[in-house]
């Protein structure tokens, strides 16, 4: 039972492996505070959709609030009954068969990325992004601080000081770096581990599904998910990969309007991501990771200006101010085992960062919290997060993997050998 004595757990960063672990802990009493870069709660987009499979589904289960999943849950995606992926030729538009396996890791027609997945019978789901952090944020009242950018940790024999750069500390009892891809917390406590980038580029962005939208595009792209690929002549692949995002209940959580701080229902959409390798990008533009929306948006044009237009509109009518441009970077899948900590864990990418293309990192992140709650709960050592990050080390090689093996089909992943190492 929590006291207001009782020491805090610090939880560096505000995304959803942060949230969620938070709510577990609201869930059981335990004290905690949540540390978040952004300015505010609506300080910046928060990304598209997350697509969540039966493991992801359980572990949320397990550990949100039994209030607070069900309103996740009445926020989700409508599911739409499909034959799985469809793949269309970028040029002609027309369908491709997908032969078994066809499709990236996780997806109905490809591998199962993450072997030996126990939940199979929880329902998949789809979410938006912006709307499972709004619910994630809900009842976290003065829990949670923005506008808090972590610098350091520092360690006392049974505390942990946690130093930001506007010159405040806090002191608790653990320390978790839920901070992303480029955690400082993991630059501190995980030195040695490497992350690298796979010389992988993609453009995430989103189109309103407007009736204007839907009379002009392939009927396919309007459910479900779908592939849509060229290949440069040397025989790397340019691939669009999309999935309609439908909310038979828009009202239930209203998101805040990145711009106008405005609350508004989410609107249906179609989320995409356009992939390939940083030369074909490179043709567009010097360096893709530093373009602005419209910049960004500006390249997702000119790259696809010959397609189809049977899917180009799904690119010309994008919302420009939702693109975004990422390099695609990894973990490596043999992550070395590393002395553990009594005060200091990772978890999600700021442990196993990994490509988009399996759909396997929020599912990983998730699994991590769910299994770092139960080690809290029974009480934290060194030998029990030591039992709880050789688990996580096991199930983010095998998810690293999968990504792997989407990655080759996507934008031609090389090998990670071949991968270059990234400072951070």
């Amino acid at each position: 039972m929590s006291t207001d004595t009782q020491p805090k757990i610090l939880i560096i960063g505000g995304g959803v492996g942060g949230l969620t672990l938070a709510q577990g802990l609201l869930k059981h009493n335990i004290r905690f505070h949540v540390f978040e870069r952004d300015e505010s709660q609506s300080f910046r987009a928060q990304g598209y959709r997350i697509r969540l499979d039966g493991d992801a589904v359980y572990a949320l289960k397990e550990v949100l609030p039994q209030h607070t999943w069900e309103k996740l849950e009445a926020s989700a995606a409508t599911e739409r009954e499909t034959s799985g992926i469809t793949k269309l030729d970028a040029l002609s538009g027309e369908e491709i068969m997908l032969g078994p396996g066809g499709g990236p890791p996780g997806g109905p027609n490809g591998s199962k990325g993450i072997q030996g997945r126990r939940h199979v019978n929880e329902r998949p789901m789809a979410v938006d992004r912006t709307v499972m952090r709004e619910v994630l944020l809900s009842n976290l009242g003065e829990s949670i601080s923005f506008g808090k950018q972590f610098e350091r940790y520092e360690i006392h024999e049974s505390s942990v000081t946690a130093h930001f750069t506007d010159g405040t500390s806090f002191k608790g009892c653990f320390l978790v770096g839920a901070d992303g891809v480029n955690s400082r917390v993991r630059k501190q406590y995980l030195p040695q581990l490497s992350i690298v980038d796979t010389t992988g580029r993609c453009i995430y962005g989103k189109t309103i599904l407007t009736p204007s939208l839907c009379s002009s595009i392939h009927p396919k792209t309007q459910s479900g998910m779908v592939l849509i690929q060229q290949s440069d002549p040397d025989g790397t692949p340019l691939t669009l990969f999309l999935e309609s995002m439908r909310f038979s209940n828009p009202d239930v959580v209203l998101i805040p309007n990145s711009r106008t701080g405005v609350k508004e229902t989410v609107q249906d959409y179609i989320y995409w991501v356009l992939l390939s390798q940083e030369h074909i990008f490179k043709n567009k533009t010097a360096d893709v990771v530093s373009l602005s929306p419209i910049q960004a948006a500006e390249v997702s044009n000119e790259l696809t200006k010959d397609w189809h237009q049977i899917v180009r509109p799904i690119i010309t009518q994008q919302d420009k101010a939702s693109a975004s441009a990422v390099r695609i970077v990894t973990a490596l899948p043999d992550m070395p085992p590393w002395i553990p900590s009594s005060l200091i864990t990772v978890l999600g990418d700021a442990a196993h960062p990994m490509p988009p293309t399996a759909g396997l990192g929020a599912v990983s992140a998730l699994k991590d919290v769910q299994s770092l709650l139960a080690v809290i709960n029974r009480g934290i050592s060194e030998e029990s997060i030591a039992i709880y990050e050789e688990a996580m080390r096991k199930w983010a090689s095998e998810a690293i993997r999968g990504s792997r093996a989407g990655g080759v089909k996507l934008f031609g992943q090389a090998e990670f050998s071949q991968a270059r190492p990234i400072e951070f």
